[in-house]
């Protein structure tokens, strides 16, 4: 007891000291015992790592100080090297692998060899660091979930934070005011995110978890709650005014409908009395601030009567074809796209975007046409192979892992959906959030099991069958009388 307590007094003063030194006293002292502990955590149980990622990223943004990177990004690559040390000490290899992650694998070499040509090279090697960290946490969830029940827990912890996320945001909402009919919106809500897209790329994804967890529950008070965090979420959708994180929430419903027929009666169940309370409460009442500005937002979605002036996607979407004609095969360098947009000659040189407003032209200017067709690749194959393994799935009274991977499926979607009309995936906790379902979604791709068959009813006799046949006679019978012939 004596030795402990005075080890406890020695790592205290020198945790102290280091903190006066570094002018970060309290981070030091209680960040410190708490990296060691959840360094043990990982260790013994590679699924608190995936947990860790979850639970910081209201602080994501947050910079380590003294390290280049901001708390997820340490955190995600401090547990990839935990889970790889457990994995060598238990004889496993250092990853877990799934057939899609060989093309991320791919694009990451592809990457490599763009970078020399990269027209910022700080910019190329951030983002190809953070590439390459993504692939090491798609491995790390695929080695810490071994159960469908593993998925559902991490999943539901995912939904738990977001919800918090979403309930500050809409807590420290400011007046929304719109102008050009919805074109252009201020004071629409962004969470801890540097902008609101990303926060509505998170709700969505998150929403859609919700939703799928919600449906794969078997308690009534799980599904209060699930059904609860997911509604504070989809408020948060809401007023972010996303009309890219709509439109990929839109595609997610409807993929989940179709893998989970159960989901339309679900939603239909949920949505009624959600409305009816809304209507009571006023808030669909027309002079509703907020309901006018998401009304117009809406309107503007499908509509171009009003052209928003600031919208300069055109000009971006042109200049993103004139980088990829410009290097077709590896691009301006990962990153790189900002930087070439605001040199001379460049299609949006006035409007310094920081990305081309699509994942697929994004990732073609930066890194060129054969990076854009890996993550197609990768998409697809993604996308067969969940198709395939939900036909296994039969649909009956024991589908819990259909409705969490309908889910998951509609989560990934709804990343692709957006990524139509905008890139999001510059930030780290939205890219993180992304891949942490994408490998949720694989590792489900293997653990899930289908319904049992049931039993076969016996089939009724017919009356031929029913009635009694005599016996054949024995050997010992038939000799008598053929001796006697």
């Amino acid at each position: 007891m004596t030795t402990a307590i005075g080890s406890a007094a020695v790592v205290g003063f020198v945790l102290a000291a280091l903190g006066e030194r570094l002018g970060t006293g309290p981070i030091v002292v209680i960040g410190m015992p708490l990296l060691v502990l959840g360094a043990l955590g990982v260790l013994r149980d590679p699924r608190v790592g995936v947990l860790a990622v979850f639970v910081v990223m209201p602080w994501g943004f947050t910079q380590i100080p003294g390290v280049p990177l901001q708390l997820i990004e340490f955190v995600v690559a401090g547990v990839a090297v935990l889970v790889a040390m457990r994995r060598l000490g238990l004889g496993d290899p250092p990853l877990a692998w799934a057939a899609p992650l060989n093309w991320i694998l791919a694009l990451a070499l592809w990457v490599l060899l763009a970078l020399p040509s990269a027209v910022d090279h700080d910019l190329a090697v951030g983002q190809t660091a953070q590439l390459v960290g993504g692939l090491l946490f798609m491995a790390t969830v695929l080695a810490a979930i071994t159960t469908a029940r593993d998925v559902r827990r991490l999943m539901a912890v995912f939904v738990a934070v977001s919800a918090v996320i979403a309930l500050a945001a809409v807590a420290s909402g400011e007046q929304l005011q719109s102008q050009f009919g919805g074109g252009l919106v201020t004071g629409r809500a962004t969470g801890i995110f540097t902008e609101p897209n990303q926060f509505g790329a998170m709700c969505s994804m998150a929403a859609l978890v919700g939703i799928g967890l919600t449906l794969s529950a078997r308690r009534t008070a799980i599904k209060l709650l699930g059904a609860a965090a997911t509604i504070a979420i989809i408020v948060g959708l809401l007023l972010s005014l996303s009309r890219g994180s709509w439109i990929g929430f839109t595609l997610g419903i409807v993929v989940m409908v179709v893998m989970l027929p159960r989901a339309r009666r679900a939603l239909l169940v949920i949505s009624v009395p959600l409305v009816i309370i809304a209507a009571g409460l006023g808030a669909f009442a027309p002079g509703n601030p907020a309901v006018t500005v998401v009304s117009q937002r809406l309107s503007s979605t499908v509509s171009g009567e009003v052209r928003n002036p600031y919208d300069e996607r055109p000009a971006i979407y042109a200049e993103a074809g004139r980088e990829i004609v410009d290097s077709p095969i590896t691009g301006q360098g990962p990153g790189g796209f900002p930087v070439s947009a605001s040199r001379a000659g460049s299609e949006a040189q006035s409007v310094t975007p920081d990305h081309a407003h699509n994942i697929l032209l994004t990732w073609a200017a930066e890194s060129g046409i054969p990076a854009a067709l890996m993550i197609v690749g990768f998409a697809l194959h993604l996308g067969f192979k969940t198709h395939e393994v939900s036909r296994r799935l039969r649909p009956g009274t024991r589908d819990y892992d259909r409705a969490t991977l309908s889910g998951l499926a509609a989560a990934a979607i709804s990343v692709v959906g957006q990524g139509t009309v905008d890139y999001v995936l510059r930030g780290p906790v939205v890219f993180y959030a992304a891949l942490a379902i994408v490998g949720a979604l694989m590792a489900m791709l293997h653990v899930a099991r289908p319904a049992p068959m049931p039993a076969p009813t016996p089939r009724e006799r017919t009356p031929e069958e029913r009635e009694p046949v005599a016996p054949a006679p024995s050997e010992p019978e038939l000799e008598p009388i053929l001796w006697r012939a």
